[in-house]
């Protein structure tokens, strides 16, 4: 095995090559060979001739060739990312979840101008994030949990090339995870108990009435495509104490889970069942629709669909549903298990109860005013709004009540008229009064 730059006669003159030109022969031939390294570097040049004697080795002997050698072929992104959906369907993922997969890496594919699996990088990735990229149906700016998803497709596609010894290592192996924390774009309103009769008294203006599914989906705090899926070999409803049974293949965790039921949902389930029914009939013999159609319906009764704190869509009952159990003296722990979640933190994502009653604490707190002293902080009689107007305290009022607390001093005593703007203060509705004087400034709160 050796390296050198030819040689050539060009006009009389011998000129040399600019790149490094291998020499070798192979164990089983007798005849040296050639092959152009196409570098100007001598030990690229080495490097790069061990590899292509690698890998004819490698094919020699009927072994996979690493992509990663030089002199290997080249498979194109495409071919990969087909190779990689397969492995993701022998793997019994969800069609859903491969599509998703499928539109991303495509996607990170032509957008970073990714020709072969040896050009992804870290440095790309990140300039494609920088780039502030849209979402492709309604052109509107990606979310950090939609980022985050991209991220993670595209590691896992890296990951597996990796393990296929297509590349050497992984190009993503330091990327840092986006962080969706505080970033979120989607949030739910609660389904009142007005809200969910008034949906419940009408029948839906589409095909289906699937009130049956909104009154289920509230009732057992299961998802929709779970309640989709659900069998009636899975409600065991004519036992003592029912339950719903939600198989491994069905819940989102793959693990086998039960939903305890009341009475009320186990008379509905009895009621809606079919009296030739068989165990593998599914207890909704219909499609539930999209959130389209839910919010059309919605704002047929005139309910708004979209409002000021999140939108009522179906999974929102899912949240309603976990709000009602802690209001009814629910903790944590027995959230956690009604929702099926892993842990405890994902249960409490789903309401305000932390699993800790403070208030007990809350009434160990010394008060910061006395009763007597309230009097002091507010002259005047409300107004109505319920707030009480500041007045410029005086030395006439000074001397005739000494209880009054002196907040301003002598040379401002022809304060000018309170002016009122309006500033929330914590989400309340309090108010805070500014009285701009000609020397000072300064702002009384009424507590």
């Amino acid at each position: 095995m050796r390296i050198k730059k030819r040689t050539r006669r060009i006009e009389g003159k011998l000129v040399e090559d600019l790149y490094y030109t291998g020499y070798f022969s192979m164990p089983w031939e007798f005849k040296e060979r050639s092959v152009a390294l196409k570098t100007q570097d001598k030990q690229i040049a080495e490097k790069r001739l061990r590899e292509y004697m690698t890998v004819l080795e490698r094919q020699h002997e009927g072994e996979e060739v690493p992509s990663y050698l030089w002199g290997a072929p080249n498979l194109e992104m495409n071919s990969l990312l087909a190779e990689f959906l397969a492995a993701l369907k022998s793997k019994e993922r969800g069609q859903k979840h491969i599509d998703g997969v499928r539109v991303h890496v495509t996607r990170l594919i032509g957008e970073c101008k990714w020709r072969t699996a040896d050009a992804i990088s870290q440095r790309s990735f990140e300039n494609w994030l920088a780039a502030n990229p849209k979402t492709m149906r309604t052109n509107q700016p990606l979310s950090a949990k939609t980022k985050k998803e991209y991220q993670s497709d595209i590691i896992a596609f890296s990951k597996w090339l990796v393990s296929c010894q297509i590349i050497r290592e992984n190009p993503l192996e330091h990327l840092k995870p986006i962080t969706v924390k505080g970033k979120e774009t989607k949030f739910r309103a609660l389904w009142t108990p007005d809200i969910l009769r008034a949906f419940m008294n009408v029948r839906s203006a589409g095909r289906v009435d699937y009130r049956s599914a909104v009154f289920l989906l509230y009732k057992t705090s299961m998802r929709k495509g779970s309640l989709q899926n659900l069998r009636w070999a899975d409600a065991h409803i004519d036992i003592e104490h029912p339950y719903i049974e939600l198989r491994a293949s069905n819940s989102k965790n793959k693990e086998r889970l039960i939903r305890h039921i009341d009475e009320e949902t186990t008379a509905f389930l009895l009621r809606i069942r079919p009296a030739d029914y068989k165990p593998c009939d599914p207890v909704l013999s219909y499609k539930i629709p999209n959130s389209t159609r839910l919010a059309k319906d919605l704002e047929n009764i005139g309910i708004p669909y979209r409002t000021e704190i999140g939108d009522l869509d179906f999974h929102a009952l899912r949240h309603t549903s976990a709000t009602v159990f802690t209001a009814n003296g629910a903790n944590s722990a027995a959230v956690q298990k009604l929702l099926g979640q892993k842990t405890r933190a994902m249960a409490e994502r789903y309401t305000i109860y932390s699993g800790v009653d403070v208030q007990p604490e809350l009434a160990k707190l010394p008060p910061v005013y006395s009763p007597d002293s309230w009097t002091g902080i507010w002259t005047g009689l409300p107004d109505f709004s319920g707030h009480f107007p500041s007045q410029a305290v005086t030395k006439e009022a000074v001397s005739q009540n000494p209880s009054i607390p002196v907040t301003v001093s002598d040379r401002h005593e022809n304060a000018p008229p309170v002016r009122e703007r309006h500033k929330p203060l914590n989400g309340g509705e309090s108010r805070i009064r500014t009285s701009e004087l000609k020397e000072n400034r300064f702002t009384v709160c009424v507590l």
